[in-house]
């Protein structure tokens, strides 16, 4: 269940934010995104606030009845928490930059890189 929740709550984010790099191009061909219609700043917020909350939860199942049995909880503490800061420097980075196209790629990257950290993770965790 929790891999399961995870996932998709990835998977809706790297939906919503693969259009964050590209939105000058979306608004100039009227294609509407949420980056379009919301702005990036408050998508990439969200999208920082949504992953964060997913490794929130992550401790939580951590510490919940799967403890000892499924989860090593200091490996998914640390693990869960360095990942999450990690988002958001890397939103405020983006931020600092005005939100430039090289900083947004350079964000979604980001969200790529720590999602597949979590899978090589999930073994040892």
């Amino acid at each position: 269940a929790w891999m399961t929740s995870f996932g998709v709550i990835f998977a809706l984010v790297i939906a919503v934010t693969k259009d964050l790099p590209d939105v000058e191009g979306d608004r100039e061909g009227n294609v509407e995104t949420f980056a379009t219609r919301f702005g990036v700043a408050r998508v990439s917020l969200a999208a920082t606030l949504a992953l964060v909350a997913n490794y929130a939860q992550s401790i939580a199942w951590a510490y919940g009845p799967a403890r000892g049995t499924f989860f090593r909880p200091a490996l998914m503490v640390g693990s869960q928490a360095a990942m999450a800061a990690l988002l958001i420097r890397g939103w405020l980075r983006a931020r600092k930059a005005s939100f430039t196209q090289e900083a947004l790629k350079a964000f979604y990257r980001l969200i790529w890189l720590v999602f597949y950290l979590q899978y090589l993770l999930f073994p040892f965790a």
